[in-house]
């Protein structure tokens, strides 16, 4: 995956994220995974206006990382 593709992966989670928001969920805030969750956790916090926390608090926080296996 090259970073063309990584970021429209990151678009379309913002806006299943969003999508989801309108529903009803909630989210505190965003949590990256220390390294490889930092990038996508700040694109999603700064679309959707949802702070960064580096520890989980609550548990409507939402944890970011950018792996999939």
């Amino acid at each position: 995956m090259n970073i063309e593709q990584y970021n429209i992966s990151i678009q379309s989670l913002i806006e299943k994220i969003s999508n989801e928001i309108q529903k009803g969920l909630k989210i505190t805030s965003i949590v990256p995974v220390p390294r490889g969750g930092y990038y996508p956790a700040i694109k999603i916090s700064q679309a959707l206006g949802i702070p960064i926390s580096m520890q989980v608090t609550n548990p409507l926080d939402l944890v970011v990382d950018d792996l999939c296996d």
